[in-house]
Order: structure tokens, then sequence, then C-alpha cells
């Protein structure tokens, strides 16, 4: 392991809920590990096996078991692997930037192939990826991975591939995004939330709410432009996004973990001291701990919860 990965001493960023009493409860974001290179896609393994996360440059997945404070290599090359997700089998999905496809990793180490084109073309540089408790897999496409490749998609879009069939043929159930990234359903999968990181255009950065229809496959925007979307940050844009199991949504944005309701208010903010691109909570509890992935490093935050204002 590289020195920079080595065991940290703890560190521990204090914040809190705006002038709350010393005696009242916190939240506190502790850095668990550092020296990376651009960290992304954190999956939660389980109790037994602890974080996944991507280094995409590094071409690499790393592990932190629970308990522990350095990281150790899961798998190399990655095929620069941004997004991960674990699936209802207990494999590990990964949207991949270098490859340009969505593999499927099982417990034996077996990698299936599950998308890497559409009407017969490349697909662009798949980012982020989940799975719905049918099978069914989606992702977003945007081009910002190509890294000077040529696309050869008329679009930066959204894919629905059924009951994750590997090499089935992909649905596009959206065409509209500028650059489509961090995605996410309510806990019912009657809502799909899509980050848009188009970091061109000014702020707010938005998170647009769909309505899912698997029957039909296909998605319908609650509230299509002009009228306002689901959600905005300020600063920076949406890239990671999370829907817990009270279908509050927790987003990465350019100065920490943006909370918003079921409703789209604003919650709360958790300030990070990296500008964070992922995020996964450690489990379902309500007192679950929020992991996220932050540039250089990773961090932990305790106690998440207490960040929402009530």
């Amino acid at each position: 392991m590289h020195n920079a990965l080595k065991l940290l001493a703890v560190c521990v960023v204090s914040c809190c809920v705006a002038a709350a009493p010393t005696s009242q409860p916190v939240f506190t974001v502790e850095k668990l590990a550092t020296g990376f290179k651009f960290v992304e896609g954190a999956a939660w393994l389980g109790p037994d096996k602890g974080l996944l996360f991507s280094d995409i440059p590094a071409n690499t997945q790393y592990r932190i078991p629970v308990g522990n404070r350095s990281a150790e290599v899961w798998l190399k090359p990655s095929g620069q692997s941004n997004g991960n997700t674990v699936g209802i089998a207990g494999q590990i999905i990964s949207a991949n930037h270098g490859t340009r496809n969505v593999t499927s990793r099982a417990a034996d180490g077996t990698i299936t192939v599950l998308a890497d084109s559409y009407n017969s073309k490349p697909l662009n540089s798949p980012n982020d990826v989940i799975q719905l408790k049918d099978g069914t897999v989606i992702f977003t496409d945007p081009d910002y991975g190509l890294e000077g490749r040529k696309s050869e998609q008329d679009s930066r879009g959204v894919y629905l591939l059924p009951k994750g069939i590997a090499g089935a043929p992909l649905i596009r159930i959206a065409s509209d995004f500028i650059e489509p990234n961090g995605l996410c359903v309510s806990p019912d999968e009657k809502y799909l939330y899509i980050a848009e990181s188009d970091w061109r255009s000014p702020p707010p950065h938005v998170i647009r709410r769909f309505t899912l229809d698997l029957t039909a496959n296909k998605i319908t925007e609650v509230t299509p432009a002009p009228a306002p979307p689901f959600a905005g940050i300020a600063k920076g844009v949406p890239d990671g996004i999370r829907c817990d199991a009270d279908g509050i949504l927790w987003v990465t944005g350019g100065d920490g973990i943006y909370i918003f309701g079921p409703d789209g208010q604003p919650l709360g903010l958790i300030p990070l001291p990296e500008t964070p691109a992922n995020l996964c909570f450690a489990g379902d509890k309500p007192d679950a701990d929020l992991y996220a992935t932050a540039r250089t490093s990773i961090y932990v935050i305790h106690n998440p919860r207490l960040a929402i204002k009530r």
C-alpha cells in the first residue's frame, strides 16, 4: 500500500446544527483515508466487508473494511469505474468510463458486461448506475469521461436495461439532459431522481424528478420545464445522490452534502473540507453513518440526520 494511503490519525471536523448548544448532539465528519487521485462510486458492501469506492484516474476500486482506516485494492484495472451499486444478488454493478460499459462482478470475481452500446454504437462514458427490485438496471451516460475520444451517440442519455439481462436491448428513457449524472429512486420506486451536472450553465444546478413506469419502461418528468425543477443547489453541481428510507434526498454539491425533503424543500447542508462526488449510507438503520467520496479523500459522517433542520 502506498504511503499516502497508510493509516491516518483520527481527523474529526467539527460540524453541528447552527447555534446549537454544546450539550446538544451533533453530527461529526471524520476523514478515514486520503492520498487518492479522484474518488467516486461509494457503495456499502455490508458490515462484513465495509465500503467500496472507485479512484477513476488510478483505474482502481478500493475497499475499506469495517473498523479499519486504510484502503486495500479491490479491483485493478477497474475499467476506470465511476459509480458502483450492490445488486439484488449481491453482485457489484459498475458504470465504467474507460471501457465505456456497465458491468456486473459476481462474488467469485466473474465480470459480465451488461451493456456497452445503444443502436449498435458505443456508449459515451457510463457514470452512475442503480438496480431496482425486479432487477432492472438504470444508468446515466454523459460524455465527460470520454477524455478526447469521439462520442458516437446523438445525446447524453439515461438508459434502462430491462430486468438487468446482459446484452438485452437498451431503452433510452431520457435524451434531453446536458450532462446526466447521479441517480436514485424513492423507497417505493415510484420516483426516479437524476442530477443534471452541466457546470457550464449558471446556478442553480438541478435535480429532476420523474415518475417511473416499469410496465411501459418509461419515465415522465413530474414538473417539466418551464416549471421549477424538483430541487437545486447553489454551489457546484449535483453529483452523487441517495434517497433514504424516509424519502429524504442526500445530494453531493460544491460545498458539501445537501439535504432535501420528499417535496424538494431544503432541509440542511453538511459542509465538507473537500468537494464530494458520491455518497452512501452504511445500511438502513436511522443512525447509520454516511460515507462520502470527496476528491482525494474518504469521509464518514456520524449521526448525519442531526444535520436536518427541524
